[in-house]
């Protein structure tokens, strides 16, 4: 069976803590690579022993199967409209919708 490519967005302990559930379950995940976007984020990632990129558009240049979305709630919203106009499924690790309309906005 063909590994499953994983991008994720994001350095916080979330992602590290998928990161590293993927690494354990090598001969089914493969992580294309981690959006980071600050130096500090880029620090922190760099020990997961993973390809890191900073930018969205380099992330879907490694083509992967999902995107696993690890962000803040302020750009939560954004992203998944990006990767889903990308035609990439996305997985957000907890999402935090402010109001049933911003629910029907998302949704819809």
């Amino acid at each position: 069976m063909a590994k499953i490519k994983v991008g994720v967005v994001g350095t916080g302990w979330r992602a590290g803590f998928f990161v590293r559930i993927m690494q354990t379950l090598s001969d089914s995940f493969d992580i294309g690579a981690v959006v980071y976007r600050s130096a500090q984020g880029a620090e922190r990632a760099g020990g997961w022993g993973v390809p890191l990129v900073n930018s969205h558009e380099a992330l879907l240049d490694t083509d992967p199967d999902f995107v696993l979305l690890c962000a803040d709630k302020d750009n939560m919203e954004e992203l998944m409209k990006y990767y889903a106009s990308k035609n990439k499924p996305v997985l957000f690790e907890t999402f935090r919708a402010d109001s049933v309309e911003q629910l029907r906005r998302i949704h819809g």
